[in-house]
This record gives structure tokens, sequence and C-alpha cells, in this order.
């Protein structure tokens, strides 16, 4: 019983050491109004989304741009839309909340502070409540301060990004949250 004890301890520590090193290594990226994240992935069983590739996330304060090789996701004025590059769609939909609100404050120290991981690196208390069925990993490099991997699961769906590169934007960039394509077809979904 002192070892479950002692091992749940240092997997507390650790992994609220892991973010405060996160944060302290990379704070600018963390305070600014815009930060965009670059990465390679691998997905299994997204309809649409090749199996390997890269992408780019762009965060805004109430907005967020998800771009890989032929899709794009953007969230801008409480409005969703997905574009697809191959068929020229843009499809509006109803967003969902605690996704947009995942997004939106992930890379908010704030919000950093109060995530606790196992020992493998699992999300185990989302401040914003995720749906039962989602796991997410998080995997540090040595000296915690990169992220080197997320790995998000839901059912049979699996992403996980890697070679994460993070930056931040100039707010000058009028078109970073917008979907900047010709003659799309645009079909409304939301109710």
């Amino acid at each position: 019983m002192l070892k479950v004890i002692i091992f749940i301890f240092f997997n507390i520590i650790y992994c609220q050491s892991a973010f405060n090193n996160f944060i302290s290594h990379n704070s600018i990226f963390l305070n600014s109004p815009i930060k965009q994240i670059t990465f390679d992935y691998h997905s299994q069983n997204i309809d649409g989304l090749s199996n390997t590739s890269s992408g780019a996330i762009i965060i805004g304060q109430d907005n967020y741009k998800i771009v890989f090789d032929k899709h794009i996701i953007l969230f801008t004025n409480s409005i969703f839309k997905r574009y697809n590059k191959s068929t020229n769609q843009i499809f509006i939909e109803n967003s969902n909340t605690i996704v947009d609100s995942l997004i939106n404050n992930f890379f908010n120290a704030d919000y950093l502070n109060k995530i606790q991981l196992d020992g493998q690196g699992q999300i185990l208390n989302p401040p914003v409540l995720l749906e039962n069925e989602i796991i997410c990993y998080i995997n540090f490099s040595a000296d915690s301060s990169l992220i080197k991997s997320f790995n998000f699961i839901y059912g049979s769906f699996n992403i996980e990004l890697f070679n994460i590169q993070y930056s931040t934007l100039d707010l000058d960039n009028k078109h970073i949250f917008k979907i900047d394509v010709s003659n799309a077809f645009i079909l409304d979904l939301r109710d």
C-alpha cells in the first residue's frame, strides 16, 4: 500500500512540475494573443483525413482554425465552418461548445495548471468536461520544456500530433481567421 501511495504522489508531483516547466519555457507563446502550433500527425479511422501528414492550429482569443492537408476547420464569431479542398465545399454547422472551449483555452497557463496527468501522461481531470469516451495523452520532452506529442482517442478514432512547433502570429493579418477560397459551394447545416 505504501508503494502505491508513493507512486501516486510521485506522479502528481512529476506531472505538475512538467506543466510548470512547459509554462516557464513557453511564456511568450502562452501570452501571445494569436498562437500557432504546427505538427505532423498519424490518424486512424478518420474519414477524409490522410493517415499521415502535417497540419496547423491557429488559436485566437475566441477563434481557432485547424488546417489539415485537404481540410480547414474554422471557429469564429461563434460560427463553425468546415472546408473540404477536394470538393470545394464549405459546411456551416452547429459548434460543440466543449470542444471549442478546450481548443481556445488549452494553451493558457491557468488552464494548464489545473490539469492532472497519470504516470502514462493521460489527462485525468480536464478543466473542461469532455465526454467520458475521449481519452487524451500528453508526452513531454525530457526537460518538460515542450509537449512532444498529443494523442486523442475517441472510440475507434485516433489522432496523434507530433513534431510540434510553437510560434506566434501578427495581429495585423486579417486573413488568419477566414477561409479564403473562390467559388466554393456553401451548405448551412445548422438547426
